[in-house]
Formats: structure tokens, sequence, C-alpha cells
């Protein structure tokens, strides 16, 4: 557990970002509409960050969130974890 953490949940959390692997380079017209209502609700949530374990989601909702002007942040569930391993003096 995340000591600090508050999730936030979003009406479409389980909707595509319009990542797909090679979608974004192959239809990246489709890609960015597919992101789109995303997007819209991150921006409903303002949460300070987004975990996805998806490293194509990663990518693609950080452009999407540096594009759309949002300050959130995009990490992988992993690099939380370790920041609150650290802050607790886990490790150095």
């Amino acid at each position: 557990a995340i000591p600090v953490l508050r999730i936030v949940p979003l009406s479409d959390a389980a909707q595509c970002c319009g990542s797909a692997g090679l979608y974004t380079l192959l239809e990246p017209a489709m890609s960015r509409a597919v992101l789109a209502p995303k997007l819209a609700s991150l921006r409903a949530a303002a949460p300070h960050v987004v975990a996805t374990g998806n490293p194509g989601c990663l990518m693609q909702l950080g452009a999407g969130l540096a594009a759309s002007g949002l300050s959130a942040g995009v990490r992988h569930p992993v690099e939380l974890l370790d920041e609150s391993y650290r802050a607790a003096g886990y490790y150095a």
C-alpha cells in the first residue's frame, strides 16, 4: 500500500486510450480520436498522477496530456511503489 495515494476513479477507466501497439503510428488520427474521451475524463478527474502498467498507454497518455496542457504525470505503478518505499526508508 502507498500511504499518501488517493485513487480517483475515471468514468471510462476500462476504455482504450487509443495506443493499441502500433495503432498510434499506423492510424494516428483514429488513435487521437479514441484518446479524446479519455483525456476529457482525466480533465474532469484532475489527478496529479495517472498510473498505467502498459508502456503503450504510458506514452499515449503522456503525449495526450502534454498536448492538452494538462499537468498530470503518467507513471508505471512500480515507479509509485519505488517512491513510496524510498520515502519510508526501506532503501536509499
